[in-house]
């Protein structure tokens, strides 16, 4: 995959301005290690079963950014990274693509962060790079994260139940997906 030079700016509906650019290897800081290694924080994420440090991110991300868009969302206020998003399993033939999301820095939580950075992304990804069909997943429980999608016309496909084991048991994984002529 070809490395793009995305900078997309966007105000919430709390007006915080925000910038979603490339994640490069000088965002991989002890900060976002942390945000990684939080259990309040990744307990949603499959990146919990691993501990992280700096040596294995820039890993992951040297590895990821050949194949995925993996994007930093800053606070423009501050010049703050705040969280990543990333858009994976870019299909070239059927021209769709999954998007993932992490607020790693809880001060931006509940402020409208990840339901405006799946807008823009979603965008980008149908009006620039061609995708017809954009898919997600999020732990049934995770009910911001699934309201940030359904908030930018996502629609639940359906659900895998019991297909991932939570510290509080067997979770369902609900599946979203949004077609480019819904927008």
């Amino acid at each position: 995959m070809k490395a793009f030079d995305v900078l997309l700016q966007q105000k919430t509906k709390n007006n915080l301005s925000i910038t979603i650019r490339n994640l490069t290897s000088l965002d991989i800081t002890h900060q976002y290690c942390s945000w990684l290694n939080d259990k309040e924080i990744n307990q949603y994420l499959e990146s919990r079963f691993t501990e992280w440090n700096i040596q294995s991110l820039l890993d992951y991300h040297h590895q990821k950014n050949k194949s995925e868009l993996m994007l930093a969302i800053i606070d423009d206020d501050t010049g703050t990274h705040i969280g990543n998003i990333k858009v994976s399993g870019i299909d070239e033939n059927h021209h769709r693509a999954e998007i993932g999301i992490i607020i790693g820095d809880k001060h931006f939580w509940g402020k409208g962060i990840a339901t405006t950075a799946i807008g823009v992304v979603a965008n980008y990804c149908f009006d620039t790079l061609n995708i017809h069909k954009l898919t997600a997943g999020a732990y049934a429980d995770n009910l911001a994260s699934i309201n940030a999608f359904i908030s930018n016309g996502f629609i639940i496909e359906g659900q895998r139940k019991e297909h991932v084991l939570t510290p509080s048991g067997w979770s369902d994984v609900v599946l979203l997906g949004k077609i480019k002529t819904q927008k």
